[in-house]
């Protein structure tokens, strides 16, 4: 049975992300998702841990939760995607401003864990960083499997799923 959350009187399914460079775990979030009876799939907030390359904790910097000091739940994937199709995924007053466009459809996506087929491309930004954009890839019934930063080639990508 998956952890839940209530965020806004709505039950979110609570996913955990760690991220790893070089074998160091340097950020660890919960992240509340809940999805309407359209399919559309909200996100309501993360909890963050960031930390150091010595694993010492560094600060919580990009947490936020829908309902608490101004901050909204934005969309993490519409139920009918196109392209071209923009949307807010967090706002945040300046702290989490994340917004995304879909950019493309029906991709295949190989990466070591799998190969994916049907996701989704999105072109993600926000005007707290003008100079960062990443594509994100997403695959029907995991959500995010690949990352990637255009300016230095940096990619993330899924490696596990617990």
């Amino acid at each position: 049975m998956p952890e839940t959350r209530i965020v806004q009187g709505i039950e979110c399914i609570v996913v955990n992300f760690k991220a790893y460079l070089n074998g160091v775990l340097i950020e660890e979030a919960y992240d509340w998702y809940a999805q309407d009876v359209d399919g559309t799939v909200w996100y309501f907030g993360e909890e963050v841990d960031n930390y150091n390359t010595d694993g010492t904790l560094r600060d919580h910097a990009g947490s936020w939760e829908a309902g608490i000091d101004g901050a909204k739940a934005g969309m993490i994937m519409p139920a009918n995607p196109t392209l071209g199709m923009g949307y807010r995924e967090e706002y945040y007053f300046n702290e989490a401003e994340d917004e995304a466009e879909i950019t493309g459809t029906n991709l295949h996506i190989p990466i070591p864990f799998g190969d994916f087929s049907n996701c989704i491309e999105t072109r993600n930004w926000t005007e707290l960083e003008p100079d960062l954009v990443e594509n994100k890839y997403y695959a029907p019934g995991i959500g995010l499997v690949k990352e990637i930063n255009p300016a230095d080639n940096e990619e993330i990508i899924l490696i596990s799923i617990q």
